[in-house]
């Protein structure tokens, strides 16, 4: 995702436009429809930190059930089907579940902010 920014100089800038100043100097105006826009990006900006997040999370989840995997004894199997990695954001999703023989499968395709 890339975020675009628009820099007017003083001489674009109407003088009826509602001014915004920033905490680090940067003084600037914005019409009711820039404003909109700037609006939708940063709630945009906050889907994607979190969704982020969520990926990170699931990447955690998956990496502590392969590595404890096949550590967990065969006997008929049920045991290692057992285990199960879940991330609770909203829904519950299903990151991994323990295969019979020490491994897992993977399932992120569905996460969502």
């Amino acid at each position: 995702m890339a975020i675009n920014l628009k820099i007017r100089t003083l001489s674009a800038i109407k003088p009826g436009w509602p001014q915004v100043t920033g905490n680090r100097g940067i003084t600037g105006r914005l019409n009711n429809s820039e404003l909109e826009q700037l609006i939708s990006n940063v709630k945009s900006l906050g889907d994607v930190i979190v969704y982020n997040a969520l990926m990170a999370t699931a990447d955690i989840i998956i990496e502590i059930l392969a590595r404890s995997q096949p550590r967990v004894p065969v006997d008929t199997g049920e045991l290692r089907r057992s285990g199960l990695g879940v991330l609770e954001y909203k829904k519950i999703y299903e990151i991994a579940k323990g295969n019979d023989n020490g491994t897992i499968s993977v399932n992120t395709p569905g996460i969502s902010p």
